[in-house]
């Protein structure tokens, strides 16, 4: 069974809305639900769409702060073998065992294979 788009659903339902209310009149009801029963429920969905939109530009907001730090650490660590190379030359220890640091997908996915 299709679904309506949560888009879309507001302004579909209240069309609905209209028609029944200016056609059909207030004693008509389809599986049992009435005129103001259909209102209650679109206004419930109207309530919950307003919180899922809401609660997804708080996850935009945090998947933004997320890959703000990841970049941050990444040119770090893009800096630090370089660095290590710098404070103890490139023939000591602590360079030979620098950690490799792993490619990324977008360069794994765009190197020829």
């Amino acid at each position: 069974m299709a679904r309506l788009a949560a888009g879309k659903a507001v302004d579909v339902t209240g069309q609905f809305e209209s028609h029944w209310d200016e056609s059909m009149g207030a004693d008509f009801s389809v599986g049992g639900v009435t005129l103001t029963q259909f209102r209650k429920k679109r206004e419930a969905l109207g309530t919950v769409l307003d919180e899922v939109n809401g609660l997804e530009a708080q996850l935009q907001a945090k998947a933004g702060d997320r890959d703000a730090k990841l970049d941050e650490l990444y040119r770090i660590l893009l800096n630090y073998r370089q660095a290590v190379s710098i404070a103890k030359g490139k023939e000591s220890r602590e360079y030979t065992t620098v950690p490799k640091l792993p490619r990324s997908r977008k360069a794994t996915e765009a190197a020829p294979k």
